[in-house]
C-alpha cells in the first residue's frame, strides 16, 4: 500500500524540480510512482514553486485532521446512527451528507463518507457492514420491437433534460432468473428520484403498459408529463399508453443505458434488495411497497441530501399555489 513521503523525500523532491529534473527522473530516483509524485506537486506547490517544509506541514495537517474524524466514530451518539441507516441501506455518502444537514454547527457530528467507510472495513463486525455497503449492478438486453410510431431521446424538450419540471418518468423492468418468475416495472421521476416498483406476472406488453397506466394514473396531469423507455418489448404498446394517459413517450437510444441514468442508477438500489436471481413471484406485495418506501426515504446526493419524498411533497405545494394564481388571475 502507497505510503506518504517522507520529509527526506520532499526535500529531495524540491531541490531537483528547482533544478529542473522531470517527473520521470524523480520517479526512478526516489522509487515512486510518477502519479504520487504528480499528486504531492499538484497538493502542496504553491504558484509554481513547491517547498518541503510547507508540503510537510500539509501533511502533518492533513494526518491530524484524519485522527481527528476518525475519532468521530468513537462517540457513541454518532456510531449508533452510522450503524441505524447502514442498516436502511443508506450509502456512507449518504449518512454524512445528512448528519452535516441535521446538525450544521456541531462539528462533531460531521464525517467524511472515507471515514465510515475506513471505520467499516476495520470494524469487528465489518461483513455485516460490507454486505449492505456492496451493490449488485445489471445489465440486461432487450428485443427492439418497438414500431416505427417510436420518438427518439433526441426529441425530448431541453426542460426534461435539465430536469426543470415535475412529471418527467423513466422506466425500465427487472426481471427475474431467466425472465421468468413474474418482474418489476421500475418508474422514477427525474427531478425528485421518487420511485414506483409495480410487480407483474409476465412482460407481456398489455401486461406492461395496462400495469403502468395505472399506477401513474393515480397522479395529476402536471406529475405524469412524459416517460423514457428503453427498447424492451413490452414497451411496444407506448402509443395506447401515450393516448390514454395523455402522457409523452420517448425511447433511449438502442444500447445506451446512461441516456437513462436516474433509472439505472435506481435499479441498482432496488437490486441491493432482489439481487440478481430473485424470483418475484416469491416476494410479498409488502416486501416491495417496504422496498419502494425505503429508497424514496432515502436521501439523495443531488437533492441536497433531502428524501425524494419530501421533494415530491413539494412538487405538490408548488402545482397548487400556481393553481391558485391562475385562479386569482382569472377572476
Amino acid at each position: 500500500m502507497a505510503t506518504q513521503l517522507s520529509a527526506s523525500e520532499r526535500e529531495f523532491l524540491a531541490v531537483q524540480r528547482e533544478a529542473g529534473r522531470p517527473i520521470a527522473w524523480l520517479a526512478k530516483t526516489i522509487g515512486r510512482a510518477e502519479s504520487t509524485l504528480r499528486r504531492e506537486l499538484k497538493r502542496n506547490s504553491t504558484g509554481r514553486h513547491y517547498l518541503a517544509h510547507e508540503a510537510q506541514l500539509n501533511a502533518d495537517r492533513r494526518r491530524v485532521a484524519a485522527r481527528q474524524k476518525s475519532r468521530k466514530m468513537q462517540r457513541p451518539e454518532v456510531r449508533e446512527f452510522v450503524i441505524e441507516h447502514l442498516r436502511l441501506h443508506w450509502s456512507p455518502e449518504q449518512i454524512a451528507g445528512d448528519l452535516k444537514r441535521r446538525f450544521p454547527q456541531d462539528r462533531r457530528f460531521h464525517l467524511t463518507a472515507q471515514t465510515i467507510y475506513t471505520w467499516a472495513r476495520g470494524d469487528d463486525h465489518r461483513r455485516v457492514w460490507r454486505k449492505l455497503l456492496r451493490r449488485a449492478m445489471t445489465r440486461k438486453r432487450h428485443r427492439e420491437s418497438i414500431g416505427k410510431e417510436r420518438c427518439a431521446i433526441a426529441d425530448r424538450p431541453a426542460i426534461i433534460e435539465q430536469r426543470g419540471r415535475y412529471g418527467d418518468w423513466e422506466g425500465d423492468t427487472i426481471v427475474g432468473p431467466k425472465h421468468q418468475g413474474g418482474a418489476l416495472i421500475s418508474l422514477v421521476e427525474r427531478r425528485c428520484g421518487w420511485l414506483e416498483l409495480i410487480y407483474v406476472e409476465n412482460l407481456k406488453t398489455k401486461t406492461v403498459t395496462r400495469a403502468i397506466f395505472r399506477r401513474l394514473l393515480k397522479y395529476p396531469p402536471h406529475f405524469r408529463q412524459s416517460i423514457t423507455f428503453d427498447n424492451g418489448s413490452e414497451f411496444a404498446d407506448h402509443q395506447w399508453l401515450k393516448k390514454h394517459l395523455l402522457t409523452e413517450i420517448y425511447f433511449a437510444a438502442l444500447h445506451s443505458p446512461w441516456q437513462r441514468g436516474t433509472n439505472e442508477n435506481t435499479n441498482g438500489l432496488v437490486r441491493e434488495f432482489f439481487p440478481k436471481g430473485t424470483r418475484f413471484d416469491e416476494i410479498s406485495a409488502y416486501q416491495i411497497e417496504k422496498t419502494q418506501e425505503l429508497l424514496n426515504q432515502r436521501p439523495r446526493k443531488r437533492l441536497g441530501f433531502q428524501t425524494p419524498a419530501i421533494c415530491a411533497k413539494s412538487s405538490a405545494v408548488v402545482q397548487f399555489k400556481l393553481d391558485c394564481a391562475g385562479r386569482f388571475l382569472s377572476e
